[in-house]
């Protein structure tokens, strides 16, 4: 009875560390797969948790794609240095549009912290925050890395990594 109470005690002094599901949700996301486009509803938590949640409209789905040249992958030290060479982006229609500066922030952001090389990255901008779903060249796996950039706090993160799927829209939790 006692270290139940202990850990009760624990459990209550640390809500994010790891008793029970106390974590913050950031965004919910409408992800597809590439191969038969079937469409999953999530919600990402802080510290790289997802949850399956109900079929939602995302707030977004405006989707602006990087070409793939815009990014160029070179071995420095035995590891994978990514440079942003160009800022080229297209909508859905195949349009070029010029970005703004948070999302040219936001590529070199990326570009500097990826290990890998990237061969698609799509970016959506939604109300103060930018998210962005990289797909990096692994070899025997397709990683999807989803990315944040709060353009208010001035804050990148990595929310979460999916193996080959695509991104069709998010919304900020309720």
């Amino acid at each position: 009875m006692k270290k139940m109470i202990i850990i009760a005690a624990i459990c209550a002094m640390f809500p994010a560390g790891g008793c029970g599901n106390h974590r913050t949700p950031v965004v919910r996301v409408v992800t597809s797969s590439p191969d038969d486009g079937t469409q999953g509803y999530e919600m990402i938590y802080e510290g790289g948790k997802v949850k399956k949640t109900g079929k939602f409209t995302p707030e977004a789905n405006t989707i602006y794609q990087a070409d793939f040249t815009d990014f160029s992958g070179t071995i420095e030290d035995n590891k994978i240095a990514v440079t942003l060479i160009d800022t080229k982006l297209t909508d859905e229609d195949g349009n070029e549009i010029e970005p703004d500066e948070n999302t040219i922030k936001f590529m070199q952001w990326i570009a500097d912290n990826s290990e890998h090389n990237i061969y698609e990255a799509d970016f959506i901008p939604l109300q103060d925050k930018y998210f962005a779903l990289v797909k990096l060249n692994v070899n025997w796996w397709d990683p999807c890395v989803l990315y944040m950039y709060d353009t208010e706090e001035q804050k990148f993160s990595e929310l979460y990594k999916w193996d080959h799927v695509n991104i069709e829209g998010v919304s900020l939790p309720d």
